[in-house]
């Protein structure tokens, strides 16, 4: 697999410039070593703006635009279908005056059908197998919007005439990894950001770095040598009893504070993929391979200088050295990277927000490489994402498909703008070099339809061999290769 970076990460590179004040290891750097992508320097201007292709004289009057989404549900709530007003926020204001454009041009209202917390599957599971139109768009997680696809409940992208997939306001990654026989069904595009804030990646304290005389993490990456076996020597390096007292517990000093999701992002990250769709959309297994036993063993060799808990089992596993309790996980694990007692801090873009209030200075990589020879690098894209979807009920495709190209079009040019002014220059960012990573990772999003169809329970699996310490894959691999390829033959065969 090649990375190649979104048309509409390209186009904003040339904002990013300027983003942030500067620190430590602010020089810029190219953030294309290390892998086969290219770049452009062409800035988002009226002479280069892209136009949606649909009909001129559309008029849907007053045609309200239905989307279930997630509401009241933590960190990851939809705030981005449904506006009220303009309060001086830049995302909010530039999402108001997105929809306001949309609206006023199609003669439509949005209006967001929230759900109190993550479980938009129940009430769209309902509507759907019901028969009736409730939904233009469902926003259900990744894992469930594939439950969706398997069993025949959504429309493929391909049959909504006026969606133009290759446009650059469409996640192209997305597009390419989760065809289906050539078909679509499930996409992320610029309407709405809480999806980039779901991709994996790692923050670091440059004190630590610079107390330990280590490598620069920046160089590294853009050098391609920014391996998960560098990351480990790191990790190990800075791993200590600070308090003398025996045991390792949260005061003491870790490589890495996380959750165990470290290991899904590491095969990601590794370029190995459990299941790959080729051009035509066929997929066929290919975790099988010498490869992963080197993925295996640097993520087992990794575990020593965690310090984590468990997403699955809400507790820490018998191979990690000490966990947390399981009361509120996300915090106790911010906590320990903001008291400056790890280096690194693996989670989703998201966590960038929650570190505003901290004095701890801080960088930020994507996902190392397995090894140097790798061709760039992959961020996966964690599950908890929220998809868009087309129910197969909606009874008026023309009309839907209109709608989602106006509003991902205008989103490209108002949105996405404003959603990088905020996140790079007075909320994320700490150094411009930081502003260059943000786009490489953006440029490397990655999806395993493995992963989130789960045939055969190989993604779940495979972290057990690395929680257990056991390199035996080829023991697991032959015991589940079957279930997965009848899993998934019988997938692909209901989408002939």
């Amino acid at each position: 697999m090649k990375a190649r970076q979104p048309i509409a990460a390209l186009l904003l590179i040339a904002m990013l410039s300027a983003a942030a004040c500067g620190s430590q290891a602010d020089t810029p750097v190219d953030p294309t070593a290390g892998s086969d992508t290219t770049t452009t320097t062409e800035a988002v201007t009226e002479s280069t703006r892209l136009e949606a292709d649909i009909p001129a004289d559309a008029d849907y009057e007053g045609y309200e635009f239905r989307v279930l989404s997630r509401a009241k549900a933590g960190s990851w709530e939809n705030y981005d279908i449904e506006i009220e007003s303009s309060n001086g926020e830049v995302i909010n204001d530039a999402l108001y005056e997105r929809n306001q454009t949309v609206e006023e041009l199609l003669n439509v209202k949005f209006k967001q059908i929230p759900v109190n917390g993550y479980d938009v599957k129940t009430p769209a599971n309902t509507s759907i197998m019901s028969g009736s139109d409730d939904y233009d768009i469902i926003m259900p997680s990744i894992t469930d919007a594939a439950n969706f696809a398997q069993n025949g409940m959504l429309t493929p992208l391909q049959e909504l005439p006026y969606m133009n997939l290759e446009n650059p306001w469409y996640d192209q990654r997305c597009i390419e990894e989760l065809q289906v026989n050539g078909k679509n069904y499930m996409f992320f595009s610029d309407i709405t950001v809480r999806n980039l804030d779901a991709i994996w990646i790692y923050l670091f304290n440059k004190q630590i770095i610079d107390d330990y005389q280590l490598e620069d993490p920046y160089e590294l990456v853009t050098s391609g040598k920014w391996t998960t076996e560098k990351m480990t020597e790191m990790c190990k390096a800075v791993t200590n009893d600070v308090n003398g007292d025996t045991k390792m517990d949260k005061s003491d000093s870790w490589g890495l504070v996380a959750h165990d999701y470290v290991i899904t992002a590491g095969y990601v990250g590794s370029g190995e993929r459990i299941a790959t769709a080729d051009k035509n959309g066929e997929i066929t297994l290919t975790m099988n391979n010498q490869r992963i036993y080197d993925v295996i063993d640097s993520l087992i060799v990794l575990q020593d200088y965690w310090i984590r808990y468990s997403l699955t089992a809400k507790k820490y596993s018998a191979a990690a050295p000490v966990g947390f309790e399981p009361s509120d996980n996300y915090a106790e694990l911010l906590s320990v990277f903001k008291a400056g007692n790890a280096l690194f801090i693996g989670e989703c873009m998201a966590v960038m927000s929650d570190m505003r209030d901290s004095d701890i200075e801080f960088g930020v990589v994507p996902t190392p490489k397995l090894d140097e020879d790798q061709d760039g690098y992959y961020s996966a894209v964690n599950y908890i994402a929220a998809s868009m979807c087309v129910p197969k009920t909606v009874t008026n495709l023309e009309r839907t498909s209109v709608i989602i190209e106006a509003w991902a079009a205008e989103s490209h040019y108002t949105v996405i703008p404003a959603y990088y002014e905020i996140a790079m220059k007075s909320k994320y960012a700490r150094d411009t070099v930081t502003s260059e990573m943000l786009d490489l990772i953006l440029g490397s999003r990655s999806y395993d339809l493995g992963i989130y169809y789960g045939w055969g329970g190989l993604s779940d699996r495979f972290c057990s061999l690395v929680y257990e310490a056991s390199t035996d894959f080829a023991s697991m691999y032959d015991a589940n290769k079957g279930t997965a390829q009848d899993a998934l033959d019988t997938f692909t065969k209901n989408f002939e």
